[in-house]
């Protein structure tokens, strides 16, 4: 349950960024204007920082991620959950480009409207079309 959480964290501060990154907005900016704020954890500004330094390091990978985020959708009893699914739907398409052994900060990946896949971990990954 508690992952789940931190799965809407991460995924926010991936859609955050990209969409950020759309509207021509720095990086540097989106992190001065949320540091200090409510509306980003000490987890979402590091998952931020690891997303904009292109960081996949895996602290905590996005298959494990994935793996807690399906057993919470799985739960009996547990209800709608349409957020979750959606993230469980979009994570098991990244771990399907082999990315499940990245950093959750790999959920910003496809999100720029290319598909970035193989490569090393971290920097130097190239973008593929």
């Amino acid at each position: 349950m508690l992952n789940t959480w931190l799965a809407f964290e991460v995924e926010a501060a991936a859609e955050a960024a990209a969409l950020a990154e759309q509207l021509g907005i720095d990086g540097d900016v989106l992190s001065d204007a949320l540091a200090g704020s409510p509306l980003i954890s000490p987890f979402a500004a590091a998952k931020l920082t690891k997303m904009q330094a292109e960081d996949d390091r895996p602290d905590f990978s996005l298959g494990w991620a994935l793996k807690d985020l399906e057993l919470t959708a799985s739960t009996e009893g547990s209800g709608p959950l349409p957020v979750a699914a959606a993230i469980v739907r979009r994570w098991r398409r990244l771990a399907g480009d082999g990315l499940a052994d990245r950093d959750v900060s790999a959920a910003r990946i496809d999100l720029r409207g290319a598909r970035r896949v193989g490569g090393p971990l971290g920097r130097g990954c190239g973008d593929v079309s």
